[in-house]
């Protein structure tokens, strides 16, 4: 994944580690590498916190642009498929391809939600997502034959 942060003016590269370029120029500055990182999945920059986000099969890291380095890093019980960040309260909203379940870090990176029971009958995992900013919602599709979208309360 490929990310630009106009708060560093740089161009991130997401990889078995990041790269950072110059957004100017396009010149290599420095390589962030993210210990244990595995089958790198998603990129995302945080504007409620200033941190970057870097998504990978079991861990969640969180990365100092201005400083272009990990400040934490957190393994997650599941295989991660998508990442979204509710613009309005800086929220991280990260759903698994092996269970039925998304859970919410909020922008001081702390777990405060994990959300599993849907009222609706699915197999596999919750899969792609994105968030609607006009309704402040996580939309969820399923990971099944059925393709059901589910909607996430983001206030």
């Amino acid at each position: 994944d490929i990310t630009y942060v106009q708060l560093s003016n740089s161009i991130y590269a997401l990889g078995d580690d990041i790269i950072v370029l110059d957004a100017y120029l396009a010149q290599y500055l420095t390589t962030i590498t993210l210990p244990g990182n595995t089958q790198s999945i998603d990129l995302e920059f945080n504007p409620f916190n200033g941190y970057l986000y870097a998504l990978s099969l079991n861990r969640l890291y969180v990365i100092d642009p201005l400083l272009n380095n990990v400040v934490s890093s957190t393994i997650l019980s599941w295989n991660a498929s998508d990442m979204v960040i509710n613009l309005s309260n800086g929220d991280i909203y990260i759903s698994y391809s092996n269970t039925e379940r998304v859970d919410i870090f909020n922008s001081g990176n702390i777990l405060v939600n994990s959300i599993n029971s849907w009222g609706a009958s699915f197999s596999g995992g919750a899969f792609n997502m994105t968030y609607n900013a006009f309704e402040n919602d996580i939309y969820v599709v399923t990971n099944d034959t059925s393709d059901i979208v589910l909607r996430i309360d983001g206030a």
